[in-house]
């Protein structure tokens, strides 16, 4: 296995913030597949920021915040605590949302800096939050929209809190306020409650590059939303931009982020020219990113006598200034399927962690089927990849779902008091993968190559699966 690093780590213009890259994989390549998976770490370092920025929160005050009342009551709490952890001049605003959108702090559509006047007055417009009325987030979101747009350069975030089903507007309406706001700013969301959609949440934060999460326990709501209000506020980089440029025996067939979220990036790309593909990864802090990233290759372009370029990978800054890399997407051919099947140790830990986001989603649906046995049977699947993985969020958030009776083997018993708010939790959970440290990499296992009794291919010793056609070895 590779591990390419740039040789030096780059700055942002200005010298604000350090910025790593590198890229691993495994460069052997079958002719038969002539493909390359590889993973790109960037790891921001803390700094002084670039731009300023700008927060909104956007509160459902819709007439179910009402019942029971520890949900409204946690609302203005959360809200409370978002607005003292606002830092000093960050701009910011309080919007009380229904079937409309409206201020309710500053009583204008505007925002304002985080002075302590500010803050003072926004704590007591959101302890006077009152419930009555619909749900219809599209509006909510135009709103945000509206009080960001005169402020250009600043970093803007909102945050979205709902206990309820969209109901008071059209799902295309939303959608179409989604592309609205795709790229100006990024959401997160949290849906507080048993009776909301996860899936429509989901589509939020996915369009607005935020993560969508349930409120199991409605008294973490208020640490919740100063960790989020933290992490929107501390970027130190407005925007960087992924280039890969490939070679002309090379094109890119996908790109994902793998962490701390699941994303798949390929729909975002952009090709200024036929060898280049770019993406917008955002802002960025202290903070670690990785991505996936699947190249198809001519195997008329390699070379079975050396690693050759097959592509290269650079951050750039908003200005297009390059602050990290080129780093060498390296491959070489081989006839040896054991060599070209051995996965990089990234590689496989994300191929196996999309095996624990399907499992755990799979289990969801079986459970909304009210299908006990297929739901206990994906989730039992989805404790043993967990487990395997190290994954103690993951177990964290199926454990209330289920009895674990054997973590390595996956042997679990269903719970009898399921809330909806915990299957909600482990659907979210499917793509949400942390930020862990990089796998090491293991010593090659010893032993005599394994052949697949269902597609034939050879793989080297200590393999669990088959990476042809996905047949476990260990059962």
């Amino acid at each position: 296995m590779v591990t390419h690093e740039n040789p030096a780590t780059g700055r942002d213009p200005g010298s604000r913030a350090a910025v790593d890259l590198r890229v691993s994989q495994n460069t052997y390549v079958s002719a038969a597949d002539p493909a390359v998976p590889a993973v790109i770490t960037v790891r921001g370092a803390a700094g002084h920021p670039s731009a300023a920025s700008a927060v909104v929160l956007l509160m459902d005050c819709s007439a179910s915040m009402d019942w029971p009342p520890s949900k409204i009551a946690a609302a203005r709490q959360a809200a409370v605590a978002a607005i003292d952890a606002v830092r000093d001049d960050v701009l910011f605003a309080l919007v009380q949302g229904t079937e409309s959108a409206s201020m309710a702090y500053p009583a204008e559509a505007r925002l304002v800096p985080a002075t302590p006047e500010h803050r003072s007055a926004a704590k007591s417009a959101a302890r006077r939050l009152a419930a009555a009325g619909g749900t219809a987030m599209g509006t909510w979101l135009a709103l945000a929209r509206k009080l960001f747009a005169n402020h250009p350069d600043h970093i803007k975030h909102a945050i979205l809190l709902t206990d309820g089903h969209n109901q008071s507007e059209a799902g295309w309406v939303l959608r179409a306020e989604l592309a609205k706001c795709a790229g100006l700013f990024t959401c997160d969301a949290r849906g507080i409650g048993d009776d909301w959609d996860p899936l429509v949440l989901r589509e939020t934060t996915t369009a607005l590059r935020g993560r969508a999460d349930a409120v199991v326990a409605e008294a973490d709501l208020a640490a919740d939303f100063r960790r989020v209000i933290d992490a929107a506020t501390g970027k130190v980089l407005a925007r960087l931009r992924l280039r890969i440029t490939t070679m002309p025996y090379a094109t890119v067939r996908a790109l994902w982020q793998k962490s701390p979220d699941d994303v798949d990036m390929t729909g975002d790309l952009q090709r200024p020219t036929t060898r280049t593909a770019e993406v917008d990864t955002g802002a960025w802090g202290a903070e670690t990113r990785e991505f996936l990233l699947s190249l198809d290759l001519d195997p008329a372009g390699l070379s079975a006598a050396e690693e050759v370029q097959v592509g290269r990978v650079e951050l750039l800054a908003s200005d297009g200034e390059v602050v990290a890399g080129p780093v060498a997407v390296l491959a070489r051919l081989t006839a040896d399927e054991v060599l070209s099947s051995r996965l990089d140790p990234k590689v496989q830990s994300y191929l196996v962690r999309d095996e624990l986001g399907a499992a755990m989603t799979a289990g969801w649906n079986a459970h909304g089927r009210d299908d006990t046995a297929e739901a206990q049977r994906h989730w039992g699947e989805a404790v043993r990849l967990a487990t395997e993985l190290g994954d103690a969020e993951a177990l964290h958030r199926l454990r209330r779902l289920v009895e674990v009776d054997d973590a390595r083997t996956g042997r679990v018993r269903l719970r009898p008091d399921v809330r909806p708010r915990d299957a909600f939790s482990v659907l979210l959970g499917a793509t949400i993968t942390g930020a862990d440290p990089p796998p090491a990499a293991q010593p090659a296992a010893t032993g005599p190559n394994i052949t697949c009794g269902t597609c034939q291919r050879i793989s080297p010793a200590g393999t669990t699966a088959c990476p042809q056609c996905g047949t476990r070895f260990d059962q």
